[in-house]
């Protein structure tokens, strides 16, 4: 999850979601800290905008003190509504870098952010900004979505493999053949998909744990792929 709060997530609400309110598309994501209302970037980028607009005929009025700053992807991240504003017009930040604090300038009705996402290139296209950083689009208590791989998949691999290794040096002179392959083989040919003269050799014990380790090696490397493209994708960090 990319959170804009200095504070821990346990401590964060949403309070208007991504989409239609009132017949108008709410083009972000409302959020409300329960603690720290610091409010920091989130990711490494520069500050194209941080002012506070007063002319009413100025459609971002709206937002009262805001800050737009551009990921190095390309992404637009706006921060609205805030009560102070901790960076000027061209300066360069970097991830966790405090951009200003929660508050309810401009068109408000109480403390949030009004955070929003905008694609590289766009002017008022916006996309879900709760996808963006990681979290369910819905109000109520903020809840991540996975977007780093979990502890547990290096942890379970590395006990698989340590399985795998020492059974196949255990078994390395066996010949059995894996229970497994005995059953497969009844079993296709009660489907008739076979007379049972092919395969002519059946996988032994630790042939078979080769086969299911390469698999599993395989989808480790897919699931560790997909989390870290996610996040590159939104950051730009590799």
């Amino acid at each position: 999850m990319l959170n804009p709060y200095r504070e821990d997530i346990s401590k964060l609400r949403v309070t208007s979601p991504f989409g239609m309110r009132n017949g108008v598309l709410h083009k972000g994501i409302d959020l409300v800290s329960d603690g720290d209302k610091t409010l920091v970037a989130i990711g490494d980028g520069g500050i194209i905008t941080s002012t506070m607009v007063t002319d009413p005929n100025n459609p971002t009025s709206e937002w009262g003190n805001y800050v737009r700053m551009d990921l190095d992807s390309g992404w637009r991240v706006y921060y609205c509504h805030m009560a102070s504003r901790a960076v000027t017009v061209g300066q360069r930040v970097r991830k966790g870098d405090v951009i200003g604090i929660e508050g309810t300038t401009g068109n408000s009705s109480g403390s949030h952010l009004h955070f929003e996402i905008r694609p590289p290139g766009a002017s008022t296209e916006a996309v879900n900004a709760a996808d963006f950083i990681g979290i369910l689009n819905v109000v109520g208590k903020v809840t991540p979505i996975v977007t780093e791989p979990p502890p547990e998949l290096d942890l379970e691999y590395e006990q698989f493999k340590k399985k795998m290794v020492r059974y196949l040096t255990e078994t390395a002179a066996d010949e059995t053949v894996s229970e497994w392959a005995v059953k497969a083989r009844e079993w296709v040919m009660e489907l008739g998909v076979s007379d049972g003269t092919m395969p002519q050799q059946l996988v032994k014990r630790e042939e078979l744990w080769a086969i299911v380790f390469r698999f599993y090696y395989i989808f480790y490397a897919e699931m560790r792929n997909f989390f870290e493209n996610r996040l590159e994708s939104k950051t730009g960090e590799p």
